[in-house]
Parts: structure tokens; C-alpha cells; sequence
């Protein structure tokens, strides 16, 4: 009888053990993959800046004139080409081969405390190459911020546009990565 159980025993603590050697590879081969996929997105840059900060005066809904700083957010890339597309009425901005709806976005950053308006769309940024023909490099939006009497505040408020806009493409490219990958994991 004692022999019996002591091969039960050592039965279950073989296949437990099994088991838990199978578990912890599948969740160090996750993991790892996590963060390679997270270390690549940090690695990748993508400059999102504030350009130009221009004062303007719009008329509130009572009709009295309000001020506002109107902020360029600039978007340009150094690893992956940036830039706006089109289709329909619909604004893009495009990330590489990823396509990213400007509305989304815009949402997002109209959350934002303190952000009054944004532009109605997404404008390519465009220079003068020294051959003297006009490049694409990019693309730039306007968001429009209540003038504040302390500066720190708009300051908080410039930084969280910058960072949620960041934010949002690389959530976007992540996503857009994963499916791609594992569409070609089922090809």
C-alpha cells in the first residue's frame, strides 16, 4: 500500500512540476516580447513640439472677446515618415504605413483642461529644399488654449498636448504592429 501511494505522489509532483516549467518559459517568452515591443517603442522617436504660440481673440458664445494662446503642435518623424492623408472628408495622419484618424485625436486632446478649440483638421509641414521645390515633412495642427494669468498653467497645459499626442500615435503604431504581426502569424 505504501509503495502505491509514494508513486501517486511522485506521479502528481513529476506532472506538477511539468507543468509549472511549461508555464514559467511561456510567460518568460511573453514578457520578453513585451518588452521588446515596448523597448522598440521608446526607442523609436517621434518629435512632437509646440511651434508658434500666437496670441488671438475670439468671441465667446455671449459675444464678448475672449483671449486665447493659439498653439502650432508640430509632428514630424525621424525613423518613420509622417504626414497627412485624406479620404473623403476624413483627415489622417500617417505614421509609416499606419493611418491614424485625426478626429480620434482630436477628441482626446479636447479633454484636455484648458483647451478651448482645436483646427479643423490635420496641414502637412512643408519646406523649401535647396533645389527649390517644397517637401513634405510632417504635419501640424492648432489647438487653441484660454490665456491664463499664470504662466505654469499654460505651460502644464502645452506639456499634456505634447505628451498625449505622442501618447496616441505610438498606442495607434502599437496596435497597428500587433495586428500586422499576427496576421502574418496566421499567413
Amino acid at each position: 500500500m505504501l509503495p502505491e501511494v509514494l508513486d501517486w505522489t511522485l506521479t502528481i509532483a513529476g506532472v506538477a512540476l511539468v507543468i509549472s516549467i511549461i508555464s514559467l518559459v511561456y510567460n518568460w517568452r511573453h514578457a520578453e516580447s513585451l518588452f521588446r515591443r515596448k523597448e522598440g517603442l521608446e526607442e523609436m522617436r517621434l518629435p512632437v513640439w509646440i511651434g508658434e504660440v500666437t496670441e488671438d481673440i475670439q468671441q465667446n458664445e455671449d459675444g464678448t472677446p475672449e483671449a486665447y494662446w493659439r498653439l502650432r503642435v508640430h509632428i514630424s518623424g525621424d525613423e518613420l515618415s509622417v504626414g497627412t492623408h485624406k479620404e473623403g472628408d476624413k483627415d489622417y495622419i500617417s505614421v509609416g504605413e499606419a493611418k491614424m484618424a485625426w478626429t480620434s485625436l482630436a477628441w482626446d486632446l479636447s479633454q484636455i483642461r484648458g483647451v478651448k478649440f482645436l483646427s479643423e483638421g490635420l496641414h502637412p509641414t512643408q519646406f523649401h529644399a535647396t533645389d527649390g521645390e517644397v517637401e513634405t515633412s510632417g504635419a501640424h495642427f492648432s489647438v487653441w488654449v484660454k490665456k491664463a494669468t499664470d504662466r505654469t498653467q499654460y505651460e502644464v497645459t502645452s506639456r499634456e498636448i505634447v505628451s498625449r499626442t505622442r501618447h496616441f500615435i505610438r498606442l495607434r503604431l502599437s496596435d497597428y504592429k500587433s495586428i500586422k504581426k499576427g496576421f502574418r502569424e496566421q499567413a
